[in-house]
């Protein structure tokens, strides 16, 4: 009975529902939704950006957003035999699927039905949320990346310092671009019947797990970009503030870091094992639940944090300094 656990879907489904009231109650206190206000977006603010993504992003990985039940896709490929549709793994759906469908029995195994069995409301599921699934994951990867850009922002305000370079910064906004096109792309692709029915699962799901490890890397270089800041800030006149403020956020992307560590390497794990030939992993009930289980949890504190970062009490970067509310506008605009 090597099938994902139904509870691993009811589990990510619950969890993003709460993240996403939390994120909803936490911009409302801390800033009545003035991020939200369109002239801010017109001035291209990246806290009213990325506060949007958010919006939207949450709300369409908790409905379509798949992470994990690729060994299902993979055990009804090795013990059928025959052609199959993949398994919808969608979070809100799946639950609904997963409960009123339920099991087979197969080859005296007990697995979760294939789609050949589904009603057909189920099957005409399967298409649209394939691609749904897609924009999902460039949404998110372009909110990570954009919240690398968020630093060199942080880095100007607070300690009046450089943090990247612009060329850096210019490189992570044109691959937040990239990414939008390219998940859809990889989806069409692979959905060619030249390539293994399994491919259009498994090739955008090792991509997204490969984007999000280099994104935990380059948190890690941030990391000491923070260090350094702060040893370059020890002989300035406020560098208590400077110091305080910066190791906040140092730790808070020290947390997000290795919590997108752990995401993407059990993703990448679950991935690739699906283009082997033995599929250690998706054969082993206990093995691939385990790493839906880290993933599910390092999934709620990686956009935990990052609401953390965007919206962190009211003014708090810049009330140390006396500054007044249109002083600190306009050293936000600047720091843009």
């Amino acid at each position: 009975m090597t099938h994902l656990s139904d509870y691993s879907f009811l589990q990510r489904a619950t969890g993003l529902s709460y993240v996403l009231i939390w994120l909803i109650y936490r911009v409302y206190t801390t800033e009545k939704f003035d991020c939200l206000d369109f002239s801010k977006f017109k001035k291209g603010e990246l806290k009213s950006i990325v506060t949007a993504l958010l919006l939207v992003m949450i709300p369409f990985q908790l409905y379509y957003g798949n992470h994990s039940s690729l060994h299902v896709y993979i055990y009804v490929h090795l013990f059928c035999k025959h052609s199959l549709s993949p398994i919808l793994n969608i979070d809100v759906i799946s639950c609904k699927i997963k409960y009123e469908e339920g099991f087979v029995q197969f080859l005296g195994r007990i697995m979760t039905k294939p789609e050949s069995l589904w009603t057909d409301a189920d099957k005409a599921l399967v298409s649209p949320t394939d691609y749904s699934l897609c924009i999902g994951f460039s949404l998110q990867i372009g909110t990570l990346l954009l919240l690398q850009c968020f630093w060199k922002y942080l880095a100007k305000l607070v300690a009046r310092a450089r943090f990247m370079s612009s060329k850096e910064f210019k490189f992570y906004i044109i691959m937040t671009v990239v990414n939008i096109i390219l998940f859809p792309v990889l989806q069409y692709n692979f959905t060619r019947d030249i390539y293994d029915f399994t491919y259009k699962e498994i090739m955008p799901q090792l991509v997204y797990g490969c984007e999000m490890l280099v994104i935990s890397i380059l948190g890690g270089v941030s990391h000491f970009r923070f260090k350094k800041l702060l040893r370059n800030s020890k002989d300035q006149n406020d560098a208590q503030f400077i110091t305080t403020k910066i190791r906040h956020f140092q730790d808070l992307n020290l947390i997000l870091s290795a919590s997108l560590f752990i995401f993407s390497f059990s993703f990448i794990l679950i991935s690739a094992d699906g283009l082997t030939s033995l599929k250690t992993i998706n054969r082993n009930k206990f093995l691939s639940d385990l790493l839906i289980c880290n993933i599910n949890i390092s999934c709620i504190v990686t956009w935990v944090i990052v609401i953390l970062i965007f919206h962190p009490n009211k003014y708090g970067i810049t009330k140390d300094r006396g500054m007044s509310d249109d002083e600190m506008e306009q050293e936000i605009e600047r720091g843009w």
